[in-house]
């Protein structure tokens, strides 16, 4: 363990009272205004909490204030958290790691991926979400503990963190985007006891001075291309909200995914199960949609497959090198105008009897509920983004287009989603990427039975094929299988 020289000691003694100038003079690093405001509030308030727009150096003002505060407070302790493991170890950490080692003079103690221990009962560390037992026990006169993107992270773990934090010297850090107007990040913004900070995109150096100053902070140009992307109503888009204006959301009522259960589905950490998958198929022919293919291992689903203005035998031939590659269970492919049931005639000529023609505006299985197949799947869709049960890529377009359809009901009091006409009448493009990852979430499971459609032949089905699975599991009314719905 490195041990810190007697002047050295003396001088972290001094910056106490000034994490400015520590950030300064021993990281190197020059924090912009409302940097300098979370350090203040940290050292002043046992409270903190700050919500933010995209690109505002929140987690590098986390670390900024984490290797302040160990240093300079002997036998001190710092518990940092974040919605994922890979937050915690590869963001949060990571940005302290670098400024560690970057530092003018030595902070002393050892520092390794996700720990950084000076001395007995003098540590910081970085928890796992999935470890809520783990942040029980760590109690010191200065203690701070740091909720990095709080927005995502499980109430329980909220509890943990607080009971540590019982000295008078105490403090406290919440930061994040604002993604979800409920839950305990966004009820610290009612609760008097928190210091509360604000940042707009506008409040950034690079949008108050016109220009780059600090080439990792949000852009003018990034905001320029959502806003295009979003549209003419972009400033009532919840994703405008909360990236750029740093606000919690207020979406429509009648969203059917809310951008904000989208923006927490991006690389969360579920298990990476590769003994089930599915593909999902949302074809097009020519013109500007495009052919997607989504791939889904378990709960994840791994970035998309795209091919644009191509024909039916080239799109089959593309699902087909897509299909020899992963070896899914199931394919699911959208079979509105034909298109669709024209590549799964072909991709099942060529034996692969596990494709399935979906018929997204048949007949829903629970046609008391449901308007059509579409609206069914949608919604078996949202519920996987309400509980949690599904991790995305991080695909802008992709995002934008989950958060696109609306649902309204219809004279039977069904739910009855968006028709891609009716969002193409409003500027937004064909929702092909969502769609095909709508298809590759209702056939991977356990969820409820009615998405996949009965499917039959005359012939006995080789085992592990579609159609067996189906006889075996699903026609036997069993009440869940290992990977079908």
């Amino acid at each position: 363990m490195l041990e810190l020289p007697p002047d050295v000691v003396k001088y972290y003694k001094a910056m106490r009272k000034d994490p400015e100038r520590f950030a300064r003079d021993i990281l190197g690093i020059a924090p912009w205004s409302k940097q300098v405001e979370i350090m203040r509030s940290v050292l002043e308030n046992r409270k903190t909490t700050v919500r933010s727009c995209n690109a505002a150096g929140k987690t590098a003002t986390a670390a900024m204030i984490m290797n302040w505060f160990l240093p300079v407070f002997p036998d001190s302790v710092v518990i940092t958290t974040a919605p994922t493991w890979r937050q915690v170890e590869h963001v949060l950490w990571s940005e302290a790691h670098k400024q560690y080692n970057r530092a003018k003079i030595p902070l002393g103690g050892n520092f390794w991926t996700t720990s950084w221990t000076m001395g007995p009962g003098w540590y910081a560390l970085g928890l796992s979400t999935k470890e809520p037992d783990r942040f029980q026990g760590h109690h010191a006169a200065h203690i701070l503990g740091i909720v990095d993107e709080a927005s995502g992270v499980d109430p329980m773990i909220f509890e943990g963190l607080l009971s540590c934090l019982t000295s008078d010297e105490a403090r406290l850090l919440y930061i994040g985007n604002p993604m979800t107007p409920s839950g305990v990040f966004y009820d610290s913004f009612q609760d008097p006891t928190f210091n509360k900070i604000h940042i707009s995109a506008y409040d950034t150096p690079n949008l108050k001075e016109g220009r780059i100053v600090y080439p990792a902070l949000i852009s003018q140009a990034w905001i320029e291309d959502l806003k295009a992307r979003l549209g003419p109503d972009y400033e009532l888009s919840p994703e405008y909200q909360v990236r750029v204006m740093g606000e919690f959301p207020t979406y429509a009522e009648n969203t059917v995914i809310p951008v904000d259960w989208v923006l927490l589905a991006i690389d969360r950490e579920v298990e990476d199960d590769r003994s089930t998958c599915a593909v999902g198929i949302d074809p097009a022919r020519f013109g500007d949609d495009e052919t997607v293919i989504a791939v889904r291992y378990g709960q994840r689903i791994e970035p998309l497959k795209i091919m644009r203005r191509q024909d039916t035998v080239a799109v089959a031939k593309f699902a087909k090198s897509v299909i020899d590659e992963v070896h899914p269970q199931v394919v699911a492919i959208d079979g509105t105008g034909g298109l669709g049931a024209a590549i799964a005639d072909t991709l099942r000529s060529w034996g692969y009897d596990y494709v399935v023609d979906m018929a997204v505006n048949g007949k829903a299985a629970r046609d008391d509920r449901f308007y059509n197949k579409r609206a069914e799947l949608w919604w078996n869709l949202r519920e996987q983004f309400r509980t949690h049960d599904i991790s995305i890529p991080d695909d802008d377009v992709l995002k934008s287009q989950l958060s696109y359809p609306r649902y309204k009901f219809d004279s039977k009091g069904r739910y009855q989603i968006e028709p891609k006409e009716e969002m193409k009448a409003r500027g937004l493009a064909s929702p092909d990427r969502a769609e095909a990852v709508m298809l590759a979430s209702c056939a991977v499971g356990p969820f409820p039975s009615f998405v996949i459609p009965e499917y039959k032949r005359a012939e006995p089905y080789k085992p592990g094929t579609l159609g067996w699975i189906l006889d075996n599991f699903v026609n036997k009314k069993k009440e869940e299988t290992p990977w079908i719905c």
